[in-house]
């Protein structure tokens, strides 16, 4: 084993003209020598840290050969695989040291066995077409390109994960054998409000701009049939106060125009033209106020029946729905059936 013959290597390598200095090519022969120490101890964490130190400060095949043989021992195979194709395809100089030389024919031979033995993964996720799609395995995403694509991940206990906007999340976990080519398969559901039926309800077109009421009732939202029974109620509850406000306001709108009629028995006097002015002005808004009322209360009740006859039918995925809307001087029923 060339444990510690890459370090003496470093010694006689040419430094090119942008060199490390002195210091930094001590210090990574420390660092090698430490983790070729740790190495043979069977310290293969401690020394794979050691061997990617001495690689920053100094660059050397022998480096990043005994990186990929810690990884591996560390059960770290696609990490290994990839050190050992940098060493396998650098280009030497033709006075390279004999050390250099030897980590290259190593790493060719090592990449070849190592090569079968690394898993190769697919995960396929169905359920989120068309939209943006995160899958990870052990935490760590993995590019969308490779979504439904074998990949080679490291043998063991896998955790893959797929999530989306919208939607419920899937996860599994996988045993990966060495040199085993599995597919896993993850369904993504709608989540919360992802139906194209949770949008909001289409409002009448005076409700948002005059601070109008609206009751929505759609039975997709609501629960199917007890949905739709209790927006009914709820309808019947608006159509009942509408009424019962339309009524007040007319009988004040009467009581204030029979007030102004009193002032003017037998003609109007001027002293009071004032006074019976803002008696009938009055008397208007409150019958205007008194008409939204009743239309309010009509629509509610027209609703609430509505509903009360769909609640006994038998829903389809087209959920019916229906929304009385209320605004200055006009109201209506917006929905589908």
């Amino acid at each position: 084993m060339r444990a510690v013959l890459f370090a003496v290597a470093l010694g006689v390598l040419a430094t090119p003209a942008a060199a490390q200095t002195d210091e930094q090519k001590a210090d990574a022969r420390a660092a090698a020598e430490q983790g070729a120490t740790a190495f043979q101890s069977g310290n293969y964490a401690e020394a794979a840290d050691l061997f990617i130190r001495a690689e920053s400060l100094y660059h050397a095949p022998p480096h990043l050969l005994f990186l990929a043989r810690a990884q591996v021992k560390l059960g770290q195979l696609v990490k290994a695989r990839e050190n050992y194709r940098k060493v396998a395809r650098e280009s030497l100089a033709a006075n390279a040291p004999a050390a250099f030389v030897n980590a290259q024919t190593d790493a060719k031979k090592e990449l070849a066995e190592l090569e079968p033995r690394i898993p190769m993964l697919k995960v396929v996720v169905k359920g989120a077409e068309g939209k943006q799609v995160t899958v990870t395995v052990d935490g760590a995403a993995i590019p969308a390109q490779m979504i439904g694509v074998a990949r080679p991940v490291d043998p063991g206990e896998r955790e893959v994960a797929a999530s989306a906007d919208g939607m419920n999340g899937a996860s599994k976990k996988i045993k990966l054998a060495e040199g085993a080519k599995e597919s896993i398969e993850l369904e993504l559901t709608p989540g919360s409000g992802a139906e194209a039926g949770a949008a909001p309800a289409e409002q009448g077109p005076e409700s948002s701009a005059a601070g109008g009421v609206g009751v929505s009732a759609d039975s997709g939202s609501a629960g199917g049939s007890d949905g739709m029974r209790i927006a009914s109620y709820a309808a019947f509850g608006v159509g009942v106060v509408g009424l019962g406000l339309g009524t007040l306001f007319a009988l004040q709108s009467s009581g204030k125009r029979k007030d102004a009629d009193a002032l003017c028995e037998g003609g109007c006097p001027v002293s009071k033209k004032s006074e019976i002015d803002d008696l009938y002005d009055e008397a208007g808004q409150k019958q205007t106020l008194a008409t939204v009322g009743f239309i309010a209360g009509g629509v509610g009740l027209a609703a609430g029946v509505t509903l009360f006859l769909l609640s006994g039918k038998k829903q389809t995925k087209e959920t019916a729905g229906v929304t009385p809307w209320v605004g200055y001087q006009a109201a209506g029923l917006s929905g589908r059936f």
